[in-house]
């Protein structure tokens, strides 16, 4: 079939050879395609060779044959429609869409792309895949990646937009950390430099996108070192070095963007994990900017709690060890000293690491009064918490594969809804707990309707026997006596 291109006037036969088209990409093969971009792009020709009338429908149909075999092909071709929309940037949204079609996980390695910048390409257009195996695969592929940087970047970024923060983001990496193994004569300088460039990755990504950090990002952060190290002595110290610093700057750029977590001591909780590496009160020279500038951070956050009379002795543990304790002690006695606004105990806390004989607290009886005036509205979080994640759990195996159908780039955004409800529901569990409540019957139950205990809105009971659709909360230690704190919702039976 012969096309003509109407800016040129020139015909092109789409079934010819791509050899016997003078200035066009050579499709015959991924391999040919990719040696011709590369020498289009050095010569400057790849945009005009992109805008032949017959490029589309070749390149389709090598790009549809890839996707047929799933292994290395389809990497390949990946790599290949990205690396000539870097340049020819008006194909892009249609190489998006070719990509998009991808949604199982591919049965091939990034790793058996030779070169690196053919898994850069590969690792840009894993972005516009579906499916929820990006994540892991994305993740796999960062930490397995020997020497490409602007490769692993590209893995890490789509790692954490897939999973949508990077407490998430560390997870996935701490479990393929988990399986990794490496030979060498030092595993564990392997292991701690391979983790550093990966921090480094998360690092820009914070400064440069400051995703969502999820829940206990510090927690996350420590479980990832531990397994990227997986227990094995460091014997290089310039390597214990890199990873000391990767970890306690990516640290202290997460509070830079999120500082209401910096009063959170588990926010610093791979601290303690990294000084272990170097002797407490002489660390290395090329640690001491990182730990000023965390030791900062430690310390403005101790200063807002004490502001609020609240003394946190981890924060200040946690102080003492980025610093060492002769400086750091110098550095709470000078704000103890100096510093205005601060309640007298706490006052006494800075300098000496103890409170004074004046209580903090106020006394438990007013403490208990107050939190009782609040009993209701955690009740009813507490309640509504529970249907909805009771809803989430009957649509949640169907939702991910509607919105596939749909509107693929949207799962990663319902997952991260969806696992946002369960934390928060877990949460609110653990409140509801701490005040002692639970749920009195179950959601369907038959009862004899009590006014006392039911509620029967919008409609009048027909008999006695009512069924439950939401479940009264109660308070009180099992066997003694309850309080109803929230009646049951009841409907009529029938």
């Amino acid at each position: 079939m012969v096309i003509v291109d109407r800016s040129t006037q020139k015909e092109y036969d789409v079934n010819a050879s791509p050899n016997e088209i003078e200035g066009a990409l050579d499709l015959s093969s991924l391999d040919a395609a990719r040696e011709s971009a590369v020498r289009l792009q050095r010569d400057k020709q790849l945009v005009s060779a992109t805008r032949d009338a017959g490029f589309f429908a070749r390149i389709e149909r090598l790009w549809n044959a890839a996707r047929d075999k799933d292994g290395v092909d389809l990497l390949k071709a990946v790599s290949l429609l990205f690396r000539i929309s870097a340049v020819a940037k008006h194909v892009r949204p249609r190489f998006e869409d070719l990509v998009s079609q991808i949604a199982n996980v591919p049965a091939a390695s990034p790793q058996t792309l030779v070169e690196s910048d053919d898994r850069r390409y590969l690792g840009e257009g894993l972005r516009f895949a579906s499916g929820s195996w990006k994540a892991n695969y994305a993740a796999q592929a960062a930490v397995e990646e020997v020497s490409g940087e602007e490769a692993r970047e590209q893995f890490v970024a789509v790692l954490v937009e897939s999973v949508g923060s990077l407490g998430g983001a560390l997870q996935a990496l701490r479990f393929e950390f988990d399986s990794w193994r490496v030979d060498t004569q030092d595993v564990g300088a392997s292991r701690a430099r391979r983790m550093a460039r990966i921090v480094s990755c998360l690092k820009r990504i914070v400064i440069e996108q400051d995703p969502e950090v999820g829940n206990d990002v510090g927690a996350a952060l420590l479980a990832f070192a531990r397994s990227a190290i997986a227990g094995e002595p460091i014997l290089d110290v310039s390597a214990r070095v890199q990873a000391a610093e990767a970890l306690l700057d990516l640290a202290s750029s997460i509070v830079r963007f999120h500082f209401s977590i910096a009063s959170d001591s588990e926010t610093y909780a791979v601290v303690a994990f990294v000084r272990r590496w170097f002797p407490s009160d002489n660390p290395p020279t090329e640690l001491q900017p990182i730990l000023n500038i965390v030791g900062r951070q430690v310390l403005e956050a101790l200063i807002f709690l004490g502001k609020q009379g609240v003394p946190n002795d981890q924060l200040r543990r946690t102080f003492l060890l980025v610093l060492g304790e002769s400086r750091g002690l110098v550095e709470l006695r000078q704000v103890g000293s100096e510093l205005p606004g601060i309640p007298e105990e706490l006052r006494h806390w800075f300098l000496s690491g103890r409170l004074s004989s004046v209580k903090l607290a106020t006394n438990d009886a007013v403490d208990e009064t107050a939190l009782r005036t609040i009993d209701r509205d955690i009740a009813y979080l507490f309640r509504d918490a529970s249907d909805l994640v009771a809803t989430l759990d009957r649509i949640e195996d169907d939702l991910p594969a509607a919105m596939s159908n749909y509107e693929p780039r949207l799962v990663p955004s319902v997952t991260r809804l969806s696992e946002g409800v369960k934390r928060i529901t877990q949460r609110v569990n653990v409140v509801a707990a701490r005040r002692q409540m639970r749920f009195g019957g179950m959601i369907g139950q038959l009862v004899d309707f009590n006014p006392v205990d039911h509620e029967l809105p919008f409609e009048s009971l027909k008999g006695s026997v009512a069924k439950i659709k939401l479940p009264s909360v109660i308070k009180g230690a099992e066997g003694a006596p309850p309080i109803v704190i929230l009646k049951a919702e009841v409907e009529g039976d029938g």
